[in-house]
């Protein structure tokens, strides 16, 4: 039997939140993108930062911050998100004389997890693709703390994992990246802006495309 798992990435726009007072991980206002198909969620970092080399050979740096880039991608996924969200017809009469099912009696959920797919994202970047929005990310992590100059930082051996058998999931052990580390279970948030976007319609059909489509974040 599969254990249910919670979605991988989710976006919000939350207009009244700030980097110091940042949106709840289980606020209602998260919208969850479908895992349906979905390729690995990239995390990389973006040093901004300048270095030098002493007259003795030796590398300083001077650190400004430190920002992440993430991106995923999806393949054949459908554009809809299920049946609730098509324009219902009733039962026609075709040029033919056959008699025609409504869309709501050959589709029920079209992405495997019910979470928004293709046409919805695309909507969302379009309207959103200038102003920064919230990510959330969820995955199995240990907590992270800035170390000291001189013995640095050495991470957990334990965390919490995506799922157990009591509730099915639980939310990553992660450090909130724009507050203090806790060793609470919540999932990484972090603000930024959308920086690429790309959406290729594969195959067309009577209800939902299947498109190919990739994002990127860049924190702000």
């Amino acid at each position: 039997m599969a254990l249910p798992i919670v979605n991988g990435i989710s976006f919000g726009v939350f207009p009244n939140s700030t980097t110091t007072s940042p949106p709840s991980f289980n606020d209602s206002g998260w919208f969850d993108i479908t895992d349906h198909n979905r390729q690995p969620i990239d995390i990389s970092y973006d040093n901004v930062e300048k270095d030098i080399r002493m007259a003795n050979g030796f590398m300083r740096k001077f650190i400004v911050a430190q920002k992440r880039v993430i991106a995923t991608s999806w393949e054949n996924v459908p554009s809809i998100t299920s049946a609730s969200t098509l324009i219902k017809y009733s039962a026609s009469i075709d040029g033919a004389g056959n008699s025609v099912a409504g869309l709501a009696n050959v589709v029920s959920n079209i992405t495997v997890d019910g979470k928004y797919g293709g046409a919805w994202l695309k909507s969302f970047y379009e309207g959103n693709v200038f102003i920064p929005i919230w990510i959330k990310l969820t995955y199995s992590n240990v907590p992270t703390s800035s170390g000291n100059y001189i013995s640095g930082f050495t991470p957990s051996v334990s965390y919490t994992s995506q799922m157990n058998s009591a509730s099915y999931f639980s939310y990553p052990t992660v450090a909130n990246p724009i507050g203090t580390p806790s060793g609470s279970a919540k999932p990484e948030i972090f603000y930024g802006f959308m920086t690429k976007f790309s959406y290729n319609i594969s195959k067309r059909l009577a209800y939902t495309d299947y498109v190919n489509m990739g994002i990127e974040f860049t924190e702000a």
